[in-house]
């Protein structure tokens, strides 16, 4: 076995607390609490949509007043937080319309973990492809959602973590500064076209 490290560390989201996959009962199931969950899984599904649309009122939608949006690469320590639903408006108008290409956020594998009738943490994977004269696989993601279901019956983030594992090649970009495509294709040892 090798002792050669690597970027990210394997297992880096659970072995650094971000998160505590529970076994399989740990919700118990419950008929009344099927909406509930289907709403959660929703929640995610319609932010990826959002994001790759520019769709920034529909995020903003999603997320609390008082929202902790969280972001970082390879580690449950955020690099960025942005406080409050106006601050992350502020973040991302002029930034989305500027990223590179068209991405589909693929969220998957969600797994809720805790949930009572207000407060639900919730665990999926994603992986981005991206379509750009060509296309690559961006980035795989684990996103962690504390939600709280508000008055109007919708589940939205209180805290949302975006934990990316890593970028295909040069990182996201952006329309005045793309990625370089004169990189390896993963697993052929060839360079993009």
């Amino acid at each position: 076995m090798s002792d050669r490290s690597s970027f990210p560390p394997k297992f880096w989201a659970s072995e650094q607390g971000l998160i505590d996959l529970q076994p399989l009962g740990a919700v118990a199931p419950s008929a009344d609490r099927v909406l509930d969950r289907l709403l959660i899984q929703e929640t995610f599904a319609r932010f990826g949509i959002a994001h790759d649309e520019n769709r920034v009122d529909v995020i903003l939608s999603l997320l609390t007043e008082d929202v902790s949006f969280e972001f970082s690469t390879g580690s449950a320590a955020p690099q960025l937080v942005i406080t409050g639903r106006d601050a992350v408006r502020d973040q991302l108008v002029p930034r989305v319309p500027l990223l590179y290409g068209q991405r589909r956020h693929c969220i998957t594998n969600v797994v809720i973990d805790r949930l009572d009738e207000t407060e639900a943490t919730a665990i999926a994977y994603g992986v981005v492809p991206r379509a750009a004269d060509g296309f690559v696989m961006q980035a795989t993601v684990i996103y962690r959602g504390d939600l709280r279901k508000e008055g109007d019956g919708f589940w939205r983030f209180r805290r949302f973590f975006i934990g990316v594992d890593d970028y295909a090649g040069e990182g996201p970009g952006t329309e005045g500064d793309p990625p370089i495509r004169d990189r390896p294709v993963v697993g052929t040892g060839t360079t993009a076209p």
